[in-house]
């Protein structure tokens, strides 16, 4: 028998290993739905935070102005 020659796999063994076939695709698809769910997520999470360091550093350098006279 060469490397390339695979014996036969018996039919109820083959059963088995379809349905463990299909249920490894299954969580194959699953992992990537969440895994861009969480990108998603990441990158939304990402801007927010982006825009509260912009609103800190407006406020930062507001009071670090000096008070304005007769204000």
């Amino acid at each position: 028998m060469s490397d390339t020659d695979t014996p036969a796999v018996p039919q109820p063994d083959r059963a088995r290993l379809e349905r463990r076939l299909a249920e490894l695709d299954a969580e194959l698809a699953n992992g990537e739905r969440l895994m861009a769910e969480l990108e998603d997520r990441r990158l939304r999470l990402r801007e927010s935070m982006l825009r509260i360091g912009g609103a800190i550093q407006v406020l930062r350098e507001l009071l670090d102005r000096p008070p304005e006279e007769g204000a």
